[in-house]
């Protein structure tokens, strides 16, 4: 089983998005994604998980990708 970490802020946050693709392809998911955060956010869950994301099979990073009205 892949193990998949996801950084970032509400576009993997989101109920039926990226987290449901890839845990129905079969991969396990831990989602440390928080909206509404900056990218500064990223870099504390590394600090805060470091053990669990170095036994990471794949880091899918995302920030600073706010909607403008």
């Amino acid at each position: 089983m892949t193990n998949v970490v996801l950084l970032g802020e509400s576009h993997f946050a989101m109920k039926n998005g990226i987290q449901k693709g890839l845990k129905d392809s079969g991969c396990h998911v831990l989602n440390l994604s928080l909206g509404a955060t900056p990218g500064i956010q990223n870099l504390y869950e590394i600090i805060r998980n470091r053990q669990i994301i170095q036994k990471a099979d794949l880091i899918i990073t995302g920030s600073n990708t706010h909607d403008v009205a």
